[in-house]
């Protein structure tokens, strides 16, 4: 018997980021990242509606794919 295993996965409430006390990233929608200047970067699927990964969203997402167990890693 064999498991299916996720090595890298995240539980994200929301993205920010700053650099020299300005913002260079934040959550945007629909998986979307807002970068400085108004960039936009699709980080994660659209169904991610508000750019935001809770342990329940990741929960169904395994048993959907068949994802038995997973290794969250924390963002620093």
């Amino acid at each position: 018997m064999f498991h299916v295993v996720d090595i890298h996965m995240h539980c994200i409430p929301f993205f920010c980021g700053f650099k020299n006390g300005e913002y260079i990233m934040r959550s945007g929608r629909y998986g979307e990242i807002r970068l400085k200047k108004g960039v936009r970067e699709r980080w994660m699927p659209p169904s991610f509606v508000n750019s935001n990964t809770d342990p329940e969203m990741l929960i169904g997402y395994m048993d959907w794919v068949g994802v038995d167990k997973a290794v969250l890693l924390q963002a620093p």
